[in-house]
């Protein structure tokens, strides 16, 4: 289903991506434990999603007003580069333009992600909770644990030592744009970095329009600890070893967050398609007051501005109707990216049925869907489409001397959309030696009816 998209299914696509983005950002996670005192439902709230981050309460003690937790996520297999960027499944803004003071480069959300800390740094597992206050900006928390034990302590005395190398291996540093700190606290080295004059669309300016960028990132025991904060009114390093101690005390006694029952397993997709597959990553999250995540991530990136105020009231009712997120990749036959069979799926949930149908409405009606199929089946609304990817090399014709370009069948790619009552479903499946068919597609959602 080749959709060329309006801006507004652009923007959809764009939104939807930015929540379950972490399964190809981040590699994100296997459910390979569950809990069964946690909720297991994509209407499960974001606490719920990610028991072991701080409480909103905690987090307007210690930046004051009244902070929400809007976004709850969890998941594993993530890169430590990755995390340090504030990619944890769940970007919200664009690039922001460091201070050559600190780095003559830009950095993305958070202020450690400048630094090398090297690709093969990676965690099992991780939580991470988004806050908003009452007007603009938003907040991380998050932590992920390592098997490694002494990855943690590694990854912070690694970007510690760089930050300071830019003040004279000063452990403190502070003037009118940038503010340094580290420091041990209830057993927990940290390390703060805070950037003032920060415009909402990345260049560096001082005054009206000027936002905050601070970041803390501390290790305790196994874990990794990264706050992260972006909002016009300034925070002192002190609120973040408030909230620093707070979630050293949370991690004493560790929940594992449940699967979505939602999500079909590797068994049912490989009984679907003939194929072995397996469970490569997933990821959950859990959304509360989505209007407002929306609204703070369009108007961050500027991609508010494009959209005319009927289409806006439309993606209110329809994205801003999210309630959560599961995702899955599962690969059969090598690793994923190396001629392997992939077949990932995501189910959104919605707080109503009239939302995913006017999604699913608008994609059919307004995309280019030429060589899709919409129909009906067994209560799903849904469009299929098959495509074959190709790849080539030259090869040498000895009679003349030149060289002719072979065209070769590497994969067929199968793309799926279907609603049904308050849930919507997507799945990719790229096979090299076969084809996904419609028919697997509707066996696929006979299985998910089954666990709606």
């Amino acid at each position: 289903m080749n959709n060329k998209s309006t801006v507004i299914i652009a923007a959809i696509i764009v939104v939807l991506l930015v929540a379950v983005g972490g399964l190809y950002v981040s590699g994100v996670f296997n459910f390979s434990t569950t809990s069964k005192t946690q909720s297991n439902s994509l209407q499960s709230t974001p606490t719920e999603r990610a028991p072991n981050v701080v409480s909103s309460q905690v987090v307007s003690k210690a930046f004051g007003k009244s902070w929400t937790m809007t976004a709850g996520a969890s998941g594993s297999s993530l890169n430590a580069s990755t995390y340090l960027s504030g990619n944890t499944g769940i970007p919200l803004i664009s690039q922001a333009a460091v201070s050559p003071e600190v780095a003559p480069m830009d950095v993305s959300v958070s202020p450690f992600s400048i630094f090398n800390v090297g690709n093969n740094v990676s965690y099992n597992t991780y939580q991470a909770g988004i806050f908003v206050p009452p007007q603009e900006g938003f907040a991380i928390v998050s932590f992920a644990h390592s098997r490694d034990s002494s990855t943690p302590g590694y990854v912070v005395s690694t970007i510690t030592e760089q930050i300071s190398s830019h003040f004279q291996g000063k452990s403190s540093y502070n003037s009118s744009r940038i503010h340094f700190d580290s420091g041990v606290m209830d057993g927990s080295t940290y390390i703060f970095l805070a950037i003032h004059g920060i415009n909402v669309f990345g260049e560096s300016s001082i005054g009206m329009g000027a936002w905050n960028l601070e970041g803390l990132l501390a290790n305790y025991s196994a874990y990794t600890i990264l706050i992260i904060y972006y909002v016009p009114s300034y925070s002192n390093f002190t609120n973040f070893t408030t909230i620093l101690t707070d979630q050293v005390a949370q991690l004493k006694a560790p929940q594992t967050p449940a699967e979505p029952s939602v999500m079909a397993s590797a068994s049912q997709i490989s009984s679907i398609s003939g194929l072995s597959y397996k469970t490569q990553s997933a990821i959950a999250l859990n959304l509360n007051d989505t209007k407002k995540l929306l609204h703070e991530y369009l108007d961050l990136t500027g991609s508010g501005s494009a959209i005319s105020s009927t289409n806006y009231t439309m993606l209110n009712n329809t994205i801003g109707e999210v309630t959560g997120i599961a995702a899955k990749e599962l690969v059969s036959g090598g690793i994923s990216g190396s001629r392997s069979n992939i077949t990932a799926f995501a189910v959104i949930g919605f707080s109503n049925s009239s939302a995913p149908k006017t999604l699913f409405d608008l994609i059919s009606t307004t995309g280019n869907t030429a060589g899709a199929h919409f129909t009906t089946y067994n209560g799903w609304h849904f469009g299929f489409n098959t495509t074959v990817e190709y790849t080539g090399n030259y090869v040498y014709n000895n009679t003349n001397g030149n060289y002719t370009y072979v065209k070769h069948i590497f994969a067929n790619m199968s793309v799926g959309i279907a609603v049904n009552g308050s849930y919507m479903v997507i799945l990719e499946s790229t096979q090299s030696n076969s084809v996904f068919t419609m028919g697997m597609f509707e066996q696929f959602l006979n299985d998910e009816s089954t666990l709606l």
